[in-house]
């Protein structure tokens, strides 16, 4: 079947969730209020009781929409939770090791994180407030230091470096150290790059046409960054093995120039780009994963300009070949999660969309064996794919 859909809605303050049915047609749509100008969504079970369930975090009105779930659908019943100043990205973790699910949200308004620790039953303490730095617009968790404790990464756009919160075993974090990484940083990946059990850094530098690359050091600290050449404006980039040879590979979208790239990782700590191809206007987004299901990493990409989500299927060597385009209004890509089938789920952020008459087209190209796009009959939310 196809792949499930979420819609954030950002005009009218909701999200749209379109199951897929056995066949490739989806069921009707089902809206949920969450707020005002929701702009990122983590998902997971917060409550405890095996379901999947949805936070929202709603850039304008400074709050976190809790949607419980049950089976892909959410109960009228929702819990609301006050957070700093225009809460931009949220990430979620067990950071205190007690088997519940916590979330961290950055707010990019007043430049602080907050932290909801899980007591259960979808009950957070949120009282954690960390100061970090100028205008932070993304947030990551992973253990960097090895002691099974995650820890929080923070892109400070404003002061052009990550903020690193070593995380302590009782939920609460260390203040931030930082690790200058170039200028406009402003999309992260982790992943270990040079395969040495560590946690590395990988960012766009919007105004120097670079992907920065941290290497970690095992100790939650990093090394001077290496920089490797991308398309102009780089704003958006993922992290995955596009070639099967067991390293992890990068991809990136170049805004400045409407081209969207893979950097293939030599095993050395350098990367080569050998693959560039034709965007839409304006991509702003790039995820990967196996959409086509047969064991070789696809990437969706999403161009804001001409309004177009773009499913590309790999072939396996790090090359593909963008396939058919429709238009949609997308303005943001925030996460990925799995609902109720075990298949991966993206969120693409945009102004409202009716989906109702959604389907996914394929074609056929010699290089890749097929080619897709997620067609859309109107304008303007934010889709999640799972």
């Amino acid at each position: 079947g196809l792949p499930d859909i979420i819609i954030t809605n950002k005009k009218d303050g909701t999200i749209s969730v379109l199951l897929d049915n056995p066949g490739d047609s989806f069921q009707s749509t089902t809206t949920y209020a969450v707020g005002q100008s929701p702009v990122s969504v983590v998902s997971g079970d917060f409550t405890g009781n095996g379901d999947f369930d949805v936070i929202v975090a709603n850039y304008d009105d400074n709050t976190l929409r809790l949607l419980f779930g049950t089976a892909g659908r959410f109960s009228e019943i929702f819990l609301t939770i006050t957070v700093g100043l225009q809460p931009i990205y949220i990430t979620s973790g067990d950071f205190n090791l007690d088997g519940k699910l916590d979330w961290a949200v950055v707010n990019y308004g007043d430049n602080t994180i907050h932290v909801g620790i899980a007591r259960g039953f979808g009950i957070f303490e949120n009282s954690q407030i960390y100061k970090v730095g100028d205008h932070p617009i993304a947030i990551a968790s992973t253990d960097l230091n090895h002691d099974e404790i995650l820890d929080l990464i923070v892109v400070n756009y404003g002061n052009n470096n990550v903020g690193v919160l070593l995380g302590n075993d009782d939920g609460t974090f260390q203040a931030q150290i930082s690790y200058g990484v170039g200028i406009g940083p402003n999309a992260i990946v982790i992943a270990d790059f040079n395969n040495d059990a560590n946690m590395d850094i990988a960012l766009t530098l919007l105004n120097e046409s670079v992907v920065s690359v941290l290497f970690g050091d095992g100790n939650g600290g990093f090394r001077k960054p290496d920089k490797f050449k991308v398309g102009s404006s780089p704003n958006s980039l993922t992290a995955n093995d596009f070639n099967k040879d067991g390293i992890i590979d990068l991809a990136v979208t170049n805004s400045g120039e409407n081209t969207w790239e893979i950097l293939i990782n030599m095993g050395n700590g350098t990367f080569r780009s050998d693959f560039r191809y034709a965007s839409g206007s304006n991509p702003v987004s790039i995820v990967a994963a196996d959409f086509s299901i047969d064991g070789l990493m696809d990437v969706m990409v999403i161009s804001q300009g001409d309004n177009i989500v773009s499913l590309i299927l790999g072939n396996g060597d790090g090359g593909a070949e963008v396939g058919v385009t429709r238009k949609v209004v997308i303005e943001l890509f925030s996460f990925n999660f799995d609902f109720n089938d075990g298949r991966p789920h993206f969120m693409i952020g945009s102004d409202g969309l009716d989906l109702s008459k959604t389907v996914l087209i394929g074609c056929n190209s010699s290089q890749i064996g097929g080619g897709g796009i997620l067609s859309t009959k109107s304008a303007a939310g934010t889709a999640i794919f799972f």
